[in-house]
C-alpha cells in the first residue's frame, strides 16, 4: 500500500551516510535526479538537520528511527562481524518497510561501500599517491549506470542555499561585535572523531596569527564540545564564539572571507557556499572525501609516510574504535605545523585585501 494521497513513480534514495558533509555532498546527486526525472516523487532518507542544508523541492525527507549518531555499545561489536555492504542492503527493505512501498532504490551507501576501496584511498600515503578519485565522482558514476544518465563535471559541484533570516541574524551579530569592515576567518576546531583534530595550542597559535594579519576570528563549533574549550582557552585574545544553528552557521561561513578547518561538515559546507577554505587532513583523504571544489581552497595533508599500521585506519572511522593505532595518543592530523597552515592560507588568498604582502612584511617587522 502506498504512503496516502502519493501517486507517481514512488523512488527512494538512500544517501551514502548521514553527516553534514556527506549531505552536502549528496546534495548534486538529488539535484541530478530530480532535474532528469522531474515526475519522480522522491522520498530522501536523512537525519533532521538535512532540512537546513538541502534546497527546498517537490520531495520529503525521512528520518529512520536508526538513524543515530553513534551505534549503542551493544550493537558495536556487530561491525566487526556484519560487512558494512551487507548493511548496506540491509538498509534497502528496512527503509522500504518504514516509509514504502517503493518502485525504485537509488541506494548510495551500498554504492559507497562496494565501490571505494578504503584500505587503499582513505588514509593519504605520503608522498600522496596517484589514481584515487573523488567519492562524489565514485557515485555520479553510480548514477549514470543505474540510471542511464550523464552527470557532467560542472554539474557535480555542491551549492547551498543561506536563508535570509539566517543571513540577518548573522549581520546583526557581527554588528553588535564591532566586526563590519574587518575580514572574517571562521576557525572550525571540532569533529566527532578525535582523528582529526589538531592541537589546541597550535589552533592558538593560528589565531594569534590571523589577529596579528588584521583579521577577525570566530570559532565554529558546538559550545559544549570539550576540544574546542580548550581551543578558546588557549587563546590569549578571544575569538568570536556564538551558539549557532546550522542554518546561522551556513550563513556565518558565507559571509566569512576565509573558513580553516579540519574535516568535517563544515568545511564542506564553505566549499559549497563559494568561500575560500584550507583544510587540514589527516587520517582521511582529501582527493577522496574533501570539499569537491578545489578552486578556492587547499587541502593540507600531514605529512607522515603510512606504515603497515595505518592500513585499516578507514574502519575507524565506521566505529571500530577511533583511535591511531601508529601514533597511539593523537591523529596524524597533530603532525601539521602553523607554517604549513598560515603559507597554504596566504596562497589562498593572495591577491585580495585578506592578504596582502605589504600588510604580512610590516606586521612581521612589527612582531
Amino acid at each position: 500500500m502506498r504512503p496516502s494521497g502519493s501517486s507517481g513513480h514512488q523512488v527512494l534514495l538512500i544517501p551514502f551516510a548521514p553527516g553534514i558533509g556527506d549531505v552536502v555532498m549528496t546534495e548534486p546527486l538529488l539535484r541530478a535526479v530530480r532535474e532528469r526525472h522531474p515526475h519522480w516523487r522522491l522520498t530522501v532518507a536523512v537525519r533532521p538537520y538535512a532540512v537546513d542544508l538541502l534546497p527546498p523541492g517537490d520531495y520529503r525527507l525521512v528520518t529512520p528511527f536508526y538513524f543515530v549518531s553513534e551505534a549503542p555499545s551493544a550493537l558495536k561489536p556487530l561491525h566487526h562481524i556484519l560487512p558494512q555492504t551487507l548493511l548496506a542492503r540491509a538498509a534497502e527493505p528496512a527503509i522500504s518497510l518504514n516509509f514504502g512501498p517503493f518502485d525504485r532504490v537509488i541506494n548510495l551507501f551500498w554504492a559507497w561501500e562496494s565501490r571505494v576501496p578504503f584500505d587503499r584511498w582513505w588514509t593519504p600515503a605520503w608522498p600522496l599517491q596517484q589514481g584515487v578519485s573523488h567519492g562524489l565522482d565514485v557515485l555520479a558514476a553510480y548514477l549514470e549506470d543505474k540510471l542511464e544518465l550523464e552527470i557532467p563535471a560542472s554539474d557535480r559541484v555542491p551549492r547551498l542555499e543561506v536563508s535570509r533570516a539566517a543571513v540577518n541574524w548573522v549581520e546583526r551579530y557581527l554588528m553588535e561585535k564591532d566586526v563590519q569592515g574587518s575580514p572574517l576567518v571562521a576557525m572550525v576546531v571540532s569533529a566527532d572523531s578525535r582523528l582529526k583534530w589538531w592541537d589546541a595550542p597550535k589552533w592558538a597559535e593560528l589565531h594569534e596569527w590571523l589577529r596579528g594579519m588584521g583579521w577577525r576570528t570566530v570559532m565554529v563549533a558546538p559550545r559544549e564540545n570539550r576540544h574546542a574549550q580548550d581551543v578558546y582557552n588557549h587563546c590569549r585574545r578571544k575569538p568570536l564564539w556564538p551558539a549557532l544553528e546550522l542554518r546561522q552557521v551556513a550563513a556565518l561561513l558565507a559571509r566569512s572571507d576565509l573558513v580553516v578547518g579540519i574535516d568535517t561538515g563544515p568545511l564542506h559546507m564553505a566549499g559549497a557556499l563559494g568561500t575560500r577554505w584550507v583544510g587540514l587532513f589527516g587520517p582521511s583523504n582529501p582527493h577522496v572525501i574533501g570539499p569537491y571544489d578545489r578552486s578556492k581552497g587547499r587541502a593540507v595533508v600531514a605529512r607522515l609516510p603510512k606504515p603497515a599500521t595505518c592500513k585499516d585506519c578507514w574502519l575507524s572511522f565506521k566505529g571500530w574504535g577511533g583511535r591511531c593505532r601508529t601514533l597511539r595518543s593523537t591523529g596524524c592530523t597533530t603532525l601539521i605545523t602553523v607554517v604549513e597552515v598560515s603559507d597554504a592560507i596566504l596562497s589562498v588568498c593572495c591577491g585580495t585585501p585578506l592578504a596582502s604582502p605589504g600588510h604580512f612584511d610590516r606586521q612581521t617587522e612589527e612582531d
